[in-house]
């Protein structure tokens, strides 16, 4: 018996706003921020896709490093990749 294992190292799973919001306690409107940075989006890049000024999306990003205890938006996205990992069994 012979298995294949294909795997594209540029896959990342995306989190869900509902596993957002659930399980960090954001608004809707945190959880799309998280999402777009999460992306690899910049804030700025995050605020022109959702239509919103940067000063909210900062706003925003503010609340979401408070809620999830994250000091960085590189230990907020480290914190979702394990936090992904852990919630779904699989790695990205």
């Amino acid at each position: 018996m012979i298995i294949i294992y294909i795997h594209d190292p540029a896959y990342k799973l995306q989190p869900t706003l509902e596993q957002l919001k659930n399980y960090f306690n954001l608004t809707t409107a945190q959880a799309r921020i998280a999402v777009r940075l999460y992306s690899n989006d910049s804030i700025a890049d995050a605020s022109k896709y959702l239509g919103i000024s940067i000063n909210t999306a900062r706003s925003h990003l503010r609340s979401i490093l408070a809620k999830t205890g994250a000091k960085t938006q590189a230990e907020l996205l480290s914190l979702l990749a394990s936090t992904l990992k852990t919630s779904t069994g699989k790695q990205h």
